[in-house]
């Protein structure tokens, strides 16, 4: 076999039982589904103000910690790094909330 066969055999896309061609991108496909496909964990935290305990929660979804209670909700993007504690930042949010309410 000559090194040009071994080449141009090489160069052929890889095809299914039916002679079609498989996608390039279909393991990237379905890794990207199956992050779609995870549900999203959803924390509880307090915080103590002003002899109060307030309660709420947060979720980290795409990079974006939110806050939710029932004295409002806020969002902000996490840093890119991966220092960031986002509980101890979603306390430091609900804070900011409660001073806000008071």
């Amino acid at each position: 076999m000559s090194d040009q066969t071994v080449d141009s055999e090489m160069q052929q896309p890889l095809r299914n039982q039916e002679g079609k061609a498989a996608p390039k991108g279909r393991n990237l496909v379905k890794k990207r589904l199956a992050r779609m496909k995870r549900r999203v964990q959803v924390h509880s935290i307090e915080i103590n103000y002003q002899a109060t305990t307030h309660h709420g929660t947060y979720v980290v979804e795409k990079g974006i910690l939110t806050v939710r209670s029932n004295l409002g909700s806020r969002s902000t993007q996490l840093g890119t790094s991966g220092t960031v504690n986002p509980v101890g930042l979603a306390k430091q949010i609900l804070r900011e909330l409660a001073v806000h309410e008071s």
